[in-house]
Parts: structure tokens; sequence; C-alpha cells
């Protein structure tokens, strides 16, 4: 007992030192100039020059490279990493959308041949195509949220932060959307492997992000190095903000690094896709992209309107780990054989659906605070260190569409943000689990000038207080239901609604 109480003291210190640590950063000029993707940067160079109408734009991101020190004296290190785009010179006046690739995770899956020719593609379609350097070595993959103990790799939700957050002024979407690139035209984004991670993550971050072309992904590593690290299972993926009609993933039968075999690949892809497909509904158990012509048009989330039921997976067969993106019929029109995988067909379904863009939410000048409570009675885990999202949700043709997503309440006991305009017709707001770490919520209130704002008052009084968690079996005492929730729309009728579904979090609010 006295060693285990000893452990935990030692567990709490440093918690609570890399908690602290998280205020400051250390800001490192050492990047390491012999990485895949700098390598890829140079070779980039040339190929923007055999392109008609391409110029070549580069410029650097601040990305967040994990913790360093002493269990005891932790400092979060960031570094600036590069980004480079090709842009077309003869954009329209409105401006071209944008389109990201990342590459997979160290010296075999991080191709510069193969992200120029995606980046090729979407350029010749129109868009600034860009990629990015970042931590893709295989020791810097490190689960959904980083690894406390060994290196304190950060994970891919705070490399797709560090990319796509949408309020940094360090972010590549803040450095190209306005002087670049229209983002208000579409945020086209695809990936492969641990890229795939990342971008499928980048709808959390920026709302532009409009649709996923995501290779090799999955939730469920298979590898015994990923377990033994730490890595066992990552439930970020299964509940991306983006809407599923926009997303497309596509993985071999024997994906070894994602599902392990072809059970656990087709489970995956259904768990983090949305969709479920079988022989008796869609195209057949692997190809869940056709779906039955009653459900052809549906809601989209995304705009508030309707759109094409044509998100899903695909399982290609024979395929190991993004294998087969480099088989001649999946990128070679001269080996077209109008298979569901094949790399043209797919981009085509891209620039369709991002540049299906959601419009602006109507909003009115109206000066709002929110303000949160998170303290109750125990010593320690009030806070959740990495915040949790917020979202407006407003009537919109009949339906809760909820707006933009924003980091609220990060490692802080109370809260407050004001906001300078709120939507028309506002129902409510919703309140998302962004990690693990749970978050204890006594208090919850939206004020005017006038008192409450629309009913939105909700005050558990220290007792029975909402819990949030990507994990429902993560929780502290006195959690309303003795379990934590994924996320909870609050709505101004007073009432407020579990809105994960038990597959993923409802893409519409609750509120009435």
């Amino acid at each position: 007992m006295k060693l285990f109480a000893a452990i935990l003291a030692i567990s709490l210190s440093a918690a609570e030192a890399a908690g602290d640590a998280k205020q400051s950063s250390n800001l490192r000029g050492d990047v390491d100039l012999e990485s895949p993707a700098r390598r890829s940067l140079v070779e980039t160079r040339s190929r923007c020059d055999t392109l008609a109408n391409c110029d070549l734009v580069t410029g650097s991101y601040r990305a967040s490279e994990g913790l360093e020190g002493s269990y005891l004296s932790y400092q979060e290190v960031e570094i600036e990493r590069d980004w480079w785009a090709f842009k077309p010179d003869n954009c329209p006046d409105e401006g071209c959308p944008l389109f990201f690739w990342i590459d997979g995770t160290g010296e075999r899956d991080y191709q510069y041949d193969r992200q120029q020719a995606w980046m090729e593609e979407m350029f010749n379609r129109g868009y600034v195509a860009v990629t990015v350097d970042y931590a893709s070595s295989a020791v810097k993959f490190a689960g959904c949220y980083g690894r406390f103990l060994g290196d304190g790799s950060w994970g891919v939700d705070d490399k797709a932060k560090s990319i796509f957050d949408r309020d940094s002024s360090h972010s590549v979407t803040s450095k190209l959307c306005g002087e670049h690139a229209n983002c208000d035209l579409g945020i086209a984004v695809g990936g492969f492997s641990q890229g795939s991670l990342i971008v499928g993550l980048a709808s959390e971050y920026d709302d532009r992000v409009s649709a996923a072309l995501l290779y090799g992904s999955g939730n469920l590593p298979g590898y015994l190095e990923f377990t033994l690290a730490g890595i066992r299972d990552m439930q970020c993926m299964n509940t991306v903000k983006l809407a599923k009609q926009r997303r497309r993933y596509f993985s071999g039968d024997n994906d070894r690094l994602f599902g392990g075999d072809y059970d656990g690949t087709r489970t995956q892809l259904a768990e983090i896709s949305h969709y479920k497909c079988d022989s008796n509904g869609g195209a057949g158990d692997d190809n869940c992209l056709h779906h039955p012509e009653s459900n052809s048009e549906v809601p989209d989330p995304y705009t508030g309107g309707t759109i094409e039921n044509t998100g899903g997976y695909y399982i290609v067969k024979n395929g190991v780990h993004g294998q087969f993106l480099e088989w001649p019929c999946f990128y070679d029109p001269d080996h077209d054989h109008g298979l569901p995988y094949y790399r043209e067909t797919n981009l085509d379904w891209l620039d369709t659906t991002a540049r299906a863009t959601k419009p602006h939410l109507d909003e009115d000048e109206k000066r709002v605070t929110l303000e949160m409570d998170l303290e109750h009675w125990r010593l320690t885990g009030e806070r959740a260190p990495d915040g949790i999202f917020f979202e407006w949700a407003a009537r919109v043709n009949s339906r809760g569409t909820l707006g933009r997503r924003w980091i609220v309440a990060e490692d802080t006991s109370s809260f407050e943000k004001t906001f300078d305009r709120v939507p028309k017709d506002v129902v409510g707001f919703r309140l998302t689990a962004r990690t693990y770490d749970a978050a204890f919520i006594d208090q919850v209130h939206v004020k005017d000038r006038w008192g409450t704002f629309k009913n939105l008052s909700f005050d558990r009084d220290r007792y029975d207080g909402y819990c949030l968690s990507r994990d429902p079996e993560r929780d502290f005492a006195r959690c309303h239901g003795n379990k934590s929730y994924k996320c909870i729309d609050f709505c101004t009728n007073g009432q407020w609604y579990d809105c994960h579904d038990g597959v993923a979090n409802r893409e519409f609010s609750l509120c009435p």
C-alpha cells in the first residue's frame, strides 16, 4: 500500500506539473532537415514549374511536439514546421477552394511522389493544394491524445489542431485562408494512414472542412507495438464532426495496422464512418458507398439542407495497408476498370461534395456570455485539461443545425466567453467531450444584459453534475446517472438531452 501511495503521489505531481507546463511552451527552431517531409518539399519545388499556371506558395506553422523534461517537470515543446502549396494563378475573382493531402507515417508511408500526385490532381480541379511537414516518424505516432509516459509525443488530435485550428494565427488554415484561398468555397481533405487520422479530425477545428477522402484509416491499431505503447483504441475517430455523407473511407481487407484482419477492418470502418451495410442493403458487405434508392438523398447536417447519400466505406480485396494505392487500377487511366476505389472517380466526388458549402447561419448582433463552473467537492480532477467543445444550435429548415466549434473551459475551474453575435432562431447549444479527461460541470449559463438568455441556465448545485468524457466509464463521484456523457444538448425549453445515440453523436441537435 505504501508503494502504491508513493506511485500515486508521483503520478499526481507529474500530472499537475504537466498541466502547469501547458500554460507556457518552448518554441524551437530545430526542424529535422532529413525528415521525409522535408525531402518532399525539396522535390516539390520543381514539380510546380512543370504545371501550367502554378505558383508555389510556402510557409510554416507552429506544431506541438509533445512534452519534455522529467516526470515531475514537463514543458510543452513547439517547433515551426513547413507547409507548401500549389496555387493556381488563374483563380476566379472569388478565389479558389483549399485542398489538403497528408501522407502516412515514416519513411515507407510518407512519399513525396504520391502526395504530389494528389496535389496536382486537385490543383487541376481548381484548388489551392497544400501538404505539410509533421511529426511523421513511427515513434511520434501516439494515438489520439499522446502518451503521458515515455516521450510524451502529441497524438493526432493535437497534430490536427496545430494544422487546422481556425482560432490560431499559427495554423496552416489561418496562413492560407483569405490570402491564398477562399475557404468559404470549401476545404477538401485527403490522407493516408496517420495522415488520414489527422485530416479526419480537421473538422473538429475548422467547420469550413466540407469533404474528406480517407485511406488506411481506423480506430483499432492492430500491431503489438501500438498496444505496448499504450495505444489500444482511438475513440476520437468515432465522433468526427463532419457529416458522414461527406466522408469516404477505403481500406484493404488485410490491413494489419488498423483492424488487424478482415473482421476487424470491417467493424472499425462501420464504427468510424457511421454506416453499416450488409448483403440485404447497399451493394454488399464490402461496398458501402451506394445506398438504397429510398435513402439516396438525406438531410445534410453540414448545410441544413439535403445531400446525396454517397458517403461510406469500401474494403479493397487482397489489399494490405495502403498497398492498393500503388496498383495501376487505382491511379492509371489506362487501367481504369470502373472499380469503386479508382482514384479519379473519388477525387471527382471529393471535388463536387466539398464545393457544396454551408451558408453562414443568420445572426443577431446580441452580446451574450457563456459562464461555466467546473468546481465541486473533490481534491483533484475538476478541470478538463484540454477543454471541451461548444456549438450553438439554430433552427434551419425545421432542424437543429449546429454551428462552428469553439474549445472552452480549457484547464480551468471557471470559465467565461463572450459572443457579440448569436444565431437567429437559436434553440440551444451543445457541449461535447474533446478527450478522455472528464469534465465535471456544476453550472452552465448563457446570460445577456438582462439576465438569463432564452432560458439557457442549468445548475446542478455541486451534486449530480454534468460529466463529459469520450469514455462513458470514466467519471467522477456525483456524476448524473453515474456516468460521463460524450455530448449533451442544452435547450431553450430548459431541458437537456444525451446526444450520443450509442454509435455516434447525433448530427442534428435534439433541441425542439
